[in-house]
């Protein structure tokens, strides 16, 4: 279920455009560096970023390709 979840929000992040895209990505960057957090969330914040990152790349790379 949270992969169909990621790769909705990767469909919608793959609409924006690359600005807004960077920004979106950038929240759970934040939230991966920042200490204050605990371990745990920082890498949940790392790995869906890891995560939207890859789905969005595939995405893109196939509406490339295709068009």
């Amino acid at each position: 279920m949270a992969r169909d979840v990621l790769r909705d929000e990767a469909r919608r992040l793959a609409t924006l455009p690359a600005r807004q895209r960077h920004e979106a990505l950038a929240v759970h960057r934040r939230i991966a560096d920042d200490p204050r957090l605990s371990s745990v969330t920082r890498e949940h914040a790392r790995t869906v970023a890891d995560t939207l990152e890859k789905l969005i790349e595939q995405m893109l790379g196939k509406h490339k390709q295709s068009s």
